[in-house]
């Protein structure tokens, strides 16, 4: 009778839209116009999901054209641009956590639209951070995310199957070739019983942590790594 009558009350229960403050419901942060006018990634690379200028859901990038990705595909529904930069940023650094809940609505529609003629992944894995980020941050975003997408999707988490073994420094002002060579060896996975999983972040920037860890994975027995993020860099 409690739940039932806890379900009622948040059901009619409003709040304020996380950026332009008009009511919105609870479930949602975000009023359906702020919802709608956020950034699309619409028209996007099959494989790592850089932003393309023409519209297909089969084409591939100039790169993705000539390299044999670790990983299958990649859903992320998002460019990093205004507001989704900063709600991400506020999510990340500043403990702003309500922001993963509209950010993972918008992915999850994204996931079920994609996965229409396939099965979904065994398990959903965070993009790990290295335990001394960990310890003072005080959580992962990509595992606030996940956990988001888990409930949804009835998809479950596995926040261990994946460890960042090496403390990297923020990659900004490197290539992405430097990127994926300064990457190598930052990450190590356990042997697995699953065989398809999808690898969570919040940013995609130039693939090069996706692909570490897909790679590590490979190693390990899992044949099918997908990856799932929120926002992409634009194209410069």
């Amino acid at each position: 009778m409690f739940n039932l009558f806890k379900k009622i009350i948040t059901n009619n229960c409003k709040i304020s839209c996380l950026l332009c403050k008009a009511s919105c419901s609870f479930f949602a942060k975000l009023c359906t116009d702020c919802i709608s006018s956020l950034p699309a990634n619409q028209h996007a690379c099959f494989s790592c999901a850089e932003p393309l200028t023409v519209e297909s859901t089969d084409l591939l990038c100039g790169l993705c054209q000539t390299k044999n990705r670790a990983f299958k595909r990649s859903i992320v529904p998002l460019i990093y641009q205004h507001p989704v930069a900063e709600m991400l940023q506020q999510l990340k650094y500043s403990q702003q956590l309500a922001y993963a809940v509209p950010l993972a609505h918008v992915l999850v529609k994204a996931i079920c639209h994609r996965y229409q003629q396939d099965d979904f992944p065994e398990v959903i894995v965070p993009m790990p951070l290295h335990d001394k980020r960990l310890c003072e941050r005080g959580y992962n975003q990509a595992g606030v995310i996940a956990r988001h997408l888990s409930k949804k999707l009835s998809v479950p988490v596995k926040h261990r199957l994946v460890q960042r073994i090496k403390d990297t420094k923020p990659l900004l002002n490197l290539s992405a070739k430097a990127r994926h060579r300064y990457m190598q060896g930052a990450f190590q996975a356990k042997q697995s019983k699953f065989k398809h999983i999808a690898l969570v972040d919040d940013i995609i920037t130039s693939t090069a942590s996706a692909e570490t860890v897909a790679k590590a994975c490979q190693k390990k027995g899992i044949e099918r790594i997908d990856l799932w993020a929120i926002a992409r860099t634009p194209k410069i």
